[in-house]
């Protein structure tokens, strides 16, 4: 059995071989294949991560921002408020100490 083996691999070798040729005018006409979207699934994952990324960054920043600007505003009109109550309060001390010496004597001792 071995001696065929060795004739049959030394058949192969020895058999002539056939060359394919390409013509100029094929090489001419011939257009690359079209791109498949696979080949842009990995560029258009990291693009979109990166938007994403900078969009979170950039909408966080907007709200502390915003956020400082609203404090300021509700810090003021609630000192406004304060004020104006506080003047509220004021008037009505003057008016019960005005109310208070007008009446007479005798009624501030019976009834208080």
């Amino acid at each position: 059995m071995r001696s065929i083996t060795r004739v049959g691999a030394f058949r192969s070798i020895s058999k002539s071989r056939f060359y394919s040729t390409i013509q100029l005018s094929q090489l001419q006409n011939a257009q690359p294949p079209k791109p498949q979207i696979k080949q842009f699934s990995n560029p258009l994952f990291h693009t979109f991560l990166i938007a994403s990324s900078a969009y979170i960054l950039l909408h966080s920043w907007w709200i502390s921002l915003e956020y400082e600007n609203k404090e300021k505003e509700l810090i003021a009109e609630s000192k406004r408020l304060e004020e104006l109550v506080q003047d509220i309060i004021n008037e009505k001390q003057a008016e019960l100490i005005n109310r208070e010496s007008s009446r007479k004597w005798y009624k501030l001792w019976l009834w208080k």
